[in-house]
Order: C-alpha cells, then structure tokens, then sequence
C-alpha cells in the first residue's frame, strides 16, 4: 500500500517461478484478487514467456 508504479514493479521483480512439469502446449490462466499497477500480473506473464508458455489469459475479480 503507498507504493507508487515503479516500485510496485520493482518489488515482484523475480519473486516468481515455474515448475520443472511445466506443459508448453497448454493456455495459462492468471487470477488475482485485485488489479492495481498490474505488477504482479506482468512478472507473471514475463515469467511464464520466458519459459516457453505462448498463450496467457489474466483474469481479475477488481480493479483499483
């Protein structure tokens, strides 16, 4: 909370990771609770692209 757009980014910058058993031909949905820079949502994706995922839907309940 407080944080602005730039630290939001810098703060989830590495904290994730994927599994060894991660299937490439599949669509990959991302849930969160609530949308405010997308920070966590775009460290995700970038995540999951880099491991070779091609096709990723993100989905949200709110939006600050």
């Amino acid at each position: 909370v407080g944080q602005k757009r730039q630290e939001r980014f810098a703060g989830v910058a590495g904290n994730f990771q994927t599994r060894a058993s991660l299937e490439l031909n599949k669509t990959v949905i991302l849930v969160d609770d609530v949308i405010t820079t997308g920070a966590t949502l775009s460290e995700c994706a970038k995540v999951l692209k880099m491991n070779g995922i091609k096709k990723i839907w993100a989905v949200a309940i709110a939006k600050k």
